[in-house]
């Protein structure tokens, strides 16, 4: 287990990501994928306060340098991103 989260190393096949995104690499098992579902700071049409939201380039410089790698990504949803990354080896 991780001590911060108390997931299981290598167990977990997809995640939904809050936070702590080392605690959640290591937890993740190879090939399983991490789901991030983010309010979209590009439009200003979205309700939600700025500081809950992220565009798609703050999610690039934030997820892929902890370890992940972009794999698949939906904009299907009105006011949401949805980018689906795994563990990079």
């Amino acid at each position: 287990m991780t001590a911060r989260t108390r997931l299981p190393r290598w167990r977990v096949a997809a995640l939904l990501a809050l936070g702590a995104l080392a605690a959640l690499r290591r937890s993740l098992k190879p090939g399983g994928r991490m789901v991030l579902v983010e309010f979209r700071a590009e439009d200003p049409d979205v309700p939600i306060q700025p500081e809950h939201k992220m565009s798609k380039q703050q999610i690039i410089q934030e997820i892929p340098p902890n370890g992940f790698a972009l794999v698949q990504e939906y904009d299907e949803l009105p006011w949401q991103h949805v980018m689906i990354f795994t563990r990079e080896r």
